[in-house]
């Protein structure tokens, strides 16, 4: 079973600066992993980080679009030097995430231009699709209703203590 989006909002602020306090991009990108998987397994629903310079919003914007990306549309993500670590990122715990590498009967898929990971091209304009016959590779259109992540916002401090 897996989780449907919270009813009430749950956003979480964080200081920009636990990036500064980590040498190597191999450290920053695996406690980015670290916080992605804590913010994923509370189902929050929005990141605000606090004050962020625009190098330091982008580069976590970058790993966590990469990190909420389904397994079979990765390999159509372009790696630039920010994302030259993101092969020791955890595996995030969304439904999206656990697929197989054939389909299965019963398994809702992500897309993105047609391309559901598959190995064939659908002509279809959705989002999600469930698999209804395996062998054959039909499917029906279904709309994607669990928990998918969350936003990433940057947010002045004053802005913040408004919004409480």
């Amino acid at each position: 079973m897996f989780p449907y989006p919270r009813r009430k909002e749950l956003s979480v602020a964080l200081y920009p600066s636990f990036l500064g306090i980590r040498s190597s991009l191999i450290q920053k990108t695996l406690f980015l992993s670290f916080i992605f998987r804590l913010l994923l397994t509370f189902r929050v629903d929005r990141l605000y980080l606090i004050d962020a310079p625009s190098q330091d919003f982008n580069f976590v914007k970058k790993i966590l679009m990469y990190s909420i990306t389904p397994p079979y549309l990765k390999k159509n993500v372009s790696i630039d030097k920010d994302l030259s670590k993101v092969g020791l990122i955890s595996p995030m715990d969304i439904q999206s995430h656990i697929v197989h590498r054939q389909p299965v009967e019963g398994e809702i898929r992500k897309g993105k231009d047609g391309n559901f990971g598959l190995n064939r091209m659908f002509d279809v304009k959705t989002s999600a699709i469930l698999v209804t016959d395996c062998i054959k590779g039909k499917f029906i259109t279904y709309p994607y209703i669990y928990y998918n992540g969350f936003s990433l916002d940057n947010i002045s401090f004053k802005k913040l203590l408004k919004k409480t």
